[in-house]
């Protein structure tokens, strides 16, 4: 059994998660799952000694928060340069300028616009092609040396259909949680590789919720074979927490969409209202 993390307290939880970039809303914070920068995980497994591998960090914005909240070892992964070069590197965050995908070659690598869309595929936000160094996710693993990763969150743009595709079960069964951004939800990945791909984690004992409303842009696995989750705990996970959560979000975001409204109709209010040119303090 893994050590629940140290600021991890059960009388003072309700139902949801919800971390951003270390922050905890306390109001809406679970020792079920916890969402850190879009990405759904279990803290209950996660500690000092975890060893996390952040793939497509970035700027490092879901390392920061991962290694603040549990203390753990974060290694960032990131091709960009400029991302890259942004990201702090810490006694428990360390970091390489490499690209992930299913071969171990230099290829090109599509800098966008936004940082986000960055990917070794070409986009119409791409405004120059590099090229980077890409490892194979067991080459990377191995040169980590690293028996066992406790958490990978992965968001790749489209590569991680094929770095999954290039693993051997063994490898992926040394990994405990996956928290991974399939782009099915946006048309990079068709929706039938995703398929096939979480059908086959579930035949290694991998078991998974998707978290994201469309498509698979937030989907958390876990890992039954290393972890001691109960299947109760998990339905309750996927049927009540999870859709709580998500009404959580749903009216949060309407909250947010008529109090900007309401604050932009009052400044238009504002504009309209005339005052006198004068004052004549007579009465005259």
């Amino acid at each position: 059994m893994y050590p629940l993390a140290r600021d991890v307290r059960l009388t003072e939880m309700s139902v949801g998660g919800y971390v951003s970039n270390g922050l905890i809303d306390a109001g809406e914070f679970s020792p079920m799952i916890e969402t850190i920068h879009w990405h759904t995980l279990h803290p209950k497994y996660l500690g000092v000694d975890s060893n996390v591998l952040d793939l497509g960090a970035n700027y490092g914005q879901f390392a920061r928060a991962i290694s603040d909240r549990f203390g753990c070892r974060c290694v960032a992964v990131e091709p960009s340069p400029e991302p890259f070069t942004a990201i702090p590197e810490t006694p428990n965050i360390s970091k390489l300028q490499v690209g992930v995908a299913g071969q171990t070659r230099t290829m090109p690598f599509h800098v966008a616009k936004a940082s986000v869309a960055s990917a070794l595929t070409r986009s119409a936000e791409t405004k120059m092609t590099i090229e980077v160094k890409v490892l194979s996710l067991a080459d990377l693993i191995e040169r980590l040396a690293w028996p066992q990763v406790d958490l990978m969150k992965i968001d790749i743009e489209g590569a991680e259909i094929d770095m999954f595709a290039a693993c051997d079960d063994e490898l992926l069964g040394r990994i405990a949680q996956i928290s991974v951004e399939f782009h099915d939800f946006c048309g990079i990945t068709p929706a039938a590789d995703v398929e096939r791909a979480l059908e086959r984690f579930h035949s290694i004992g991998f078991s998974s919720i998707r978290m994201s409303r469309v498509g698979h842009q937030d989907t958390w696995l876990i890992n039954r074979r290393l972890l001691n989750i109960s299947t109760s705990e998990l339905m309750y996970t996927r049927y009540v927490v999870r859709n709580w959560m998500g009404f959580r979000r749903v009216v949060e975001r309407e909250f947010s969409k008529r109090t900007k409204a309401f604050s932009a109709s009052k400044g238009k209010r504002k504009k309209f209202i005339r005052l006198p040119r004068e004052i004549n303090l007579d009465g005259n």
